[in-house]
């Protein structure tokens, strides 16, 4: 479906001379630009808003291209909740591994490896750089664990609920971000109304926030389900966290 674009008025004059606007002129012409300004925000989000739902699609249409992303959301999901409540596994783990001297550098690089793996796959690719992204942030949280990681003792560290399910929040949303740019956007660009003065990165990452609004907090899922371990409810969640992030179906289940 095409997009219509704004039509920028001419400062010149038909013999090319600069046109001069009197006052009024240009308060009118500072109106314009204001509508016209409002028109493309208006355009570029439901371009993004279209893209969001052509992902979708592409999910119902052909789920073969997603079972690779399916299964390594779901095997991630869960090791990232191992990793983020057993942090003491790092002091335990890092003896003999040929890794940088800068203690959080082998932290971040033990996380990527705990959560992820490496088996060569893109998909895998994706969320190793995702998994880095949690890692760091987690080191920026919490100076509690900055400290622990520097003085090579982690076993007394033990996560805020608060923290943990950001964590978990960053992490797919992260996931989902570097699978839409790699994999999905290239396909759907063309059935998208893209326009050609927008930035694209920018319209994917329009269209990404929608999706990743969908990720559901562990903590926000505990309040209708109290009496259940937050870690239990967090396994569940990433059972089903692709569906929920790329189905808008599941949004409103």
């Amino acid at each position: 479906m095409g997009v219509a674009l704004p039509i920028q008025r001419s400062t010149r004059r038909p013999d090319g001379a600069p046109r001069h606007e009197a006052p009024g002129e240009r308060a009118a012409a500072s109106d314009n630009r204001g509508r016209d300004a409002r028109r493309t925000a208006d355009t570029v989000e439901k371009a993004a808003e279209c893209l969001a739902r052509a992902l979708s699609e592409e999910l119902r249409h052909h789920p073969p291209d997603f079972i690779g992303f399916r299964t390594t959301a779901r095997r991630c999901g869960h090791a990232l909740v191992d990793v983020l409540t057993n942090l003491d596994r790092w002091s335990q783990g890092t003896t003999g591994l040929a890794s940088p001297s800068d203690p959080e550098d082998r932290f971040v690089r033990w996380f990527i490896d705990e959560v992820v793996g490496d088996s060569g796959l893109l998909v895998d690719a994706l969320a190793r750089r995702a998994a880095r992204r949690t890692a760091e942030r987690l080191l920026e949280m919490s100076p509690a664990v900055r400290d622990a990681v520097a003085s090579g003792d982690t076993s007394d560290v033990v996560l805020p609920d608060a923290v943990f399910c950001e964590l978990y929040q960053l992490f797919f949303a992260d996931l989902v971000e570097e699978f839409f740019r790699a994999v999905i956007f290239a396909k759907l660009v063309t059935v998208a109304p893209v326009l050609p003065l927008v930035d694209p990165a920018d319209l994917v990452s329009r269209a990404t926030t929608r999706v990743v609004a969908r990720v559901v907090s562990p903590c926000a899922e505990r309040k209708r389900n109290p009496s259940k371990p937050l870690t239990a409810i967090a396994r569940d969640l990433a059972d089903h966290i692709v569906e929920r992030l790329l189905n808008p179906a599941e949004e409103a289940a």
